[in-house]
């Protein structure tokens, strides 16, 4: 909500010090001071508002051959303590900020204080003699603004421009809390198939913890890279290997249950021989008859 109306002219006290006087304009310079009430209209000030921001015109005409229409009340970087009647623009010591104060008796006063030095200093006023100023000190920095009804209301259309290129203060740059992250990525390769597995997690917390997760980076070195080749290619070599003889040992046992044979004995029984192995027969008593003659050949041997 605005404090002021851009329609009125304000007359401005100084609530400590030197009461019967009021701020205005003092030379054709632009130069402020204050002066006994009800002088002249050098006294009467516009207090005019932009997106939040407040800008100090002056109703002054009498002075030098300036008209002060298109000027401010405002501080430079050269002249950062004592105010002057400017060119109006949007620059920061342009822009005034009026912070309420309780006067005790149910009003309101104000402390005054500039864009440009923001709430380091404010607008104050010596107690003896001496110019307005910003100041560090809170002696004379509360101030009555009282709407002056006699001097009419701002008429010129000028005195309801807004300023252009309007200056927005810095704001400082905020400490970022601490952030405590942990991340960590593992790689196998094996013959024509690749499987990665990676995880990764971050937390910001305030104070930071104390634990494994405060480790920032993890990464696989060069030498472990070679170790981790080194182990897939003896794992394949000990695979090859047990196929291997697994193959093996398979064919031998195809090969001698292949060359093993099943025989007829005389008595009608089976028995299963090596064909290599000449394993003589025996029927009771009988004399023992070679396997040749079994199988019919011409000679006949008689073993006793």
């Amino acid at each position: 909500m605005n404090t002021f109306d851009s329609h009125s002219w304000y007359i401005i006290f100084n609530k400590e010090n030197r009461p019967g006087q009021t701020l205005r304009v003092v030379d054709g310079n632009g130069a402020v001071g204050m002066g006994t009430f009800l002088t002249d209209g050098t006294e009467n000030w516009q207090i005019y508002y932009q997106q939040q921001r407040w800008y100090i015109r002056t109703l002054a005409k009498e002075l030098g051959q300036q008209t002060w229409v298109e000027y401010q009340l405002g501080l430079t970087k050269e002249s950062s303590t004592v105010p002057k009647m400017l060119k109006r623009d949007g620059s920061l010591g342009q822009q005034w900020t009026f912070t309420e104060v309780d006067d005790g008796n149910g009003g309101l006063l104000y402390k005054i204080s500039n864009g440009l030095s923001g709430n380091k200093t404010c607008l104050s006023l010596p107690a003896s003699n001496g110019t307005p100023g910003m100041q560090t000190s809170s002696g004379g920095a509360l101030w009555d603004l009282q709407v002056n009804p006699g001097a009419g209301t701002p008429e010129h259309e000028n005195f309801y421009r807004d300023v252009v290129d309007l200056e927005v203060p810095s704001t400082p740059s905020a400490t970022p809390p601490p952030t405590t992250s942990s991340s960590t990525t593992f790689s196998t390769s094996q013959t024509s198939s690749t499987s990665s597995t990676s995880t990764s997690s971050s937390t910001t917390e305030t104070p930071p913890r104390t634990s494994a997760a405060n480790i920032s980076s993890v990464t696989i070195s060069p030498g472990g890279m070679a170790g981790i080749a080194i182990g897939i290619v003896s794992f394949v070599l000990v695979a090859a290997l047990g196929v291997y003889f697994y193959l093996s040992r398979r064919k031998s046992k195809k090969a001698a249950a292949h060359n093993t044979k099943a025989t007829t004995e005389l008595d009608g029984s089976s028995q299963t021989v090596d064909p290599h192995v000449f394993k003589p027969v025996e029927i009771g008593s009988a004399p023992m008859i070679h396997i040749a003659q079994e199988r019919q050949y011409q000679e006949l041997r008689y073993e006793m």
